[in-house]
């Protein structure tokens, strides 16, 4: 399984707007909520905790609009004030994976709701 992303920029398209598109491939009832954040600024040295690692906090985010599965940190697809859309791809590599990634320990296949 994978997804599908496609981008449509507003060149190509007869009313000129920019179009996005993605299907994320869950199961068909999992639950996926639709996440609204304002824009934040947040405390200097602070520290974002992400479903496995801890990262860097940055000074402010923007505003943004997201579809989060129910038991996981992070959106399958969002877009934020600015207009960036983003939307999580599965890769297919050859390279090893490394120990610890946003979404698993330890990156070894698809991500999966837990049981």
């Amino acid at each position: 399984m994978g997804c599908d992303t496609l981008v449509a920029l507003g060149t190509v398209t007869a009313d000129g707007v920019t179009l996005f598109a993605k299907n994320s491939d869950r199961p068909p009832r999992e639950c996926q909520r639709l996440v609204q954040l304002p824009r934040r600024r947040h405390p200097a040295g602070s520290d974002l905790r992400c479903q496995y690692l801890e990262l860097p906090q940055v000074a402010e985010t923007a505003a943004l609009l997201g579809s989060q599965p129910y038991w996981l940190w992070g959106f399958e697809h969002g877009v934020n004030e600015h207009r960036v859309a983003i939307g999580n791809e599965m890769v297919f590599t050859r390279e090893p994976p490394g120990r610890t990634g946003l979404l698993e320990p330890i990156s070894t296949g698809p991500t999966t709701a837990p049981s």
